[in-house]
């Protein structure tokens, strides 16, 4: 009975946190979404400039900043 309790036990355990995982992987890509949503992904006109936005995250995500280049 003791190693019906503690198989159960772990099987719930691993369950959980596969649904833990797999809610965490849902939220990071809805996050990642956004964030591909908010920032421009086409060049910019302005006066005699042409502008580029690049995005690249250090991890998953990408934070706040955003560098503009302007080709001479």
């Amino acid at each position: 009975l003791n190693i019906v309790s503690t198989l159960l036990t772990s099987k719930i355990r691993e369950r959980s946190l596969h649904q833990s995982r797999k809610n965490l992987i849902e939220g990071i890509d809805k996050a990642r979404e956004i964030q591909r949503e908010l920032l421009p992904d086409h060049e910019l006109n302005y006066s005699n400039y042409q502008v580029f936005a690049i995005t690249v995250p250090s991890e998953i995500l990408g934070g706040d900043r955003i560098d503009y280049f302007i080709p001479s």
